[in-house]
């Protein structure tokens, strides 16, 4: 079935000079059955297939997916994008205005894209960030325009930027703001603008249902990042049931605090002064 799919592409490669007629090299034809699709050839070729270098407008991209309701399609995103490194593009619709990012770990760029305190985080002041805040999610489109490998990912992300030239990209060196910090004045107007923005109406309704209304996958992942922040840099503890002599060891005060249905500072109090908790408990940290 590869076969076949390459074999119908292959005719667009070779062109007549005189003409201008696409047709098949008799030679290439008889290889076909002996390449090898995983290589990097075969993957550079179809990318060089993909983005034809006459090509300078974004109707001539044609995208490996596309989502066309970013909204209602949060859980096929996800599901598509799950452990690929790669370059997308958000398109507002209507206006035809579009912003090129790429990421070695699409789940967790685009997650931050279904996080509110994220979009409107003065820190980060990103134009398609006020975009989707102003129309919403129904009217953007998300086209995954190629996977590629870590190593490739800034060179490919800033080919389309070249390429297209987006809109909504206020920087136009892919991978320009790694590692920037803004200074603490720099902070400070960003926040007194906030302060000082109106919000119509209807932008108030918008964020409360983006802020309410995320999707369940959105929200599991956001629950999972947090725990395993919390595992990495939390203080791990054991917990001994001083009534039963059970001993329950835990990876962080959090997770402990939980478990015991008490407020984490109170374990915290409690591994200070040595005292039982709930006059049950005997708490102590766990040397990593």
């Amino acid at each position: 079935m590869k076969n076949t799919r390459f074999f119908n592409i292959i005719p667009a490669l070779f062109y007549d000079n005189d003409t201008n007629a696409p047709f098949l090299s008799p030679s290439f034809g008889y290889c076909i059955n002996s390449f090898n699709f995983n290589s990097t050839f075969t993957l550079n070729l179809l990318r060089g297939l993909h983005t034809n270098k006459n090509k300078n407008s974004s109707s001539d991209i044609t995208p490996i997916v596309s989502f066309d309701n970013t909204d209602t399609q949060k859980v096929e995103i996800f599901k598509e994008i799950k452990g690929k490194v790669g370059i997308y593009r958000w398109v507002q619709k209507n206006l035809n205005k579009s912003y090129i990012g790429g990421s070695s770990n699409l789940t967790r760029r685009l997650v931050n894209y279904y996080n509110y305190n994220y979009l409107v985080d003065p820190k980060r002041n990103m134009t398609i960030h006020k975009a989707i805040l102003k129309y919403g999610y129904s009217e953007f489109r998300l086209d995954i325009l190629e996977y590629c490998s870590k190593e490739e990912v800034l060179a490919r992300e800033q080919y389309y930027l070249d390429l297209l030239s987006p809109e909504y990209n206020i920087l136009k060196t892919a991978g320009s703001s790694l590692g920037y910090k803004h200074t603490s004045e720099t902070i400070e107007k960003f926040k007194e603008r906030a302060k000082s923005r109106i919000y119509s109406i209807e932008e108030k309704a918008r964020a409360s249902k983006m802020h309410t209304y995320r999707s369940e996958e959105s929200k599991i992942m956001d629950v999972v990042r947090i725990l395993e922040i919390n595992k990495a840099k939390g203080q791990r503890i054991e917990v001994l049931n001083t009534l039963t002599n059970e001993m329950t060891y835990f990876d962080s005060i959090r997770q402990a605090a939980e478990k015991l249905g008490c407020a984490h500072t109170s374990i915290r109090r409690i591994l200070k002064n040595k005292n039982l908790l709930k006059g049950i408990y005997k708490i102590n940290h766990i040397n990593k």
